[in-house]
């Protein structure tokens, strides 16, 4: 989850550190490298491919896949820069501050049933900069009012004096009212 790290009234700092994805990472390797090193450990040895396989992704987790969002939005400079890094690789963006006209929170449910929130920072353009991402097992908690999520973007929003908008699903109040009014509809229609 991203937090704020640091902030005055001219500079906020956030960062985001994912640490599930490199111990996911270890465990992969891990699992490689007890298969290829120590095939006598087991009464009967697993098959080399497994250690093939798990040794390498487990690596390429580690080293490649980008687990800590750092930004920073400096008011004097008018500049936001977002960087994504992992330990070998590392991905920047920046823009001007006074091109930011507005920050989202949009929620959506995945296939797998996990809610997704992003928090980005749209650009007078068009353009959208993500600042975060988070996931929730399927629930509607991240839509609750006091979510943390929400808090972040109206604290980011506030700082940069712009407006905070909202793309979500409907909570399970909301659907159930929507479809009790359709039905009231339906009723005074017959």
């Amino acid at each position: 989850m991203l937090r704020v790290k640091e902030e005055t009234p001219m500079m906020m700092v956030l960062q985001d550190m994912d640490f599930a994805l490199p111990v996911i990472g270890l465990v992969f390797a891990g699992i490689g490298a007890v298969v290829l090193g120590m095939p006598g450990m087991f009464e009967e040895p697993p098959p080399v491919w497994l250690g093939l396989i798990f040794l390498p992704v487990g690596l390429g987790i580690i080293f490649l896949v980008k687990w800590r969002t750092d930004a920073k939005l400096d008011k004097a400079m008018n500049r936001l820069y977002v960087l994504r890094r992992s330990i070998l690789t590392k991905e920047d963006a920046e823009c001007n501050i006074s091109d930011i006209r507005s920050i989202e929170i949009k929620s959506y449910y995945t296939k797998e049933r996990k809610m997704k929130t992003e928090i980005l920072a749209l650009l007078q353009d068009g353009r959208e900069l993500m600042l975060t991402r988070t996931s929730k097992k399927g629930s509607d908690l991240s839509l609750s009012i006091e979510s943390k999520e929400r808090k972040l973007a109206k604290r980011i929003a506030d700082f940069l004096g712009v407006p905070v908008e909202e793309i979500r699903p409907p909570t399970l109040h909301e659907a159930v009212s929507a479809i009790q009014k359709k039905m009231d509809r339906a009723q005074q229609e017959l």
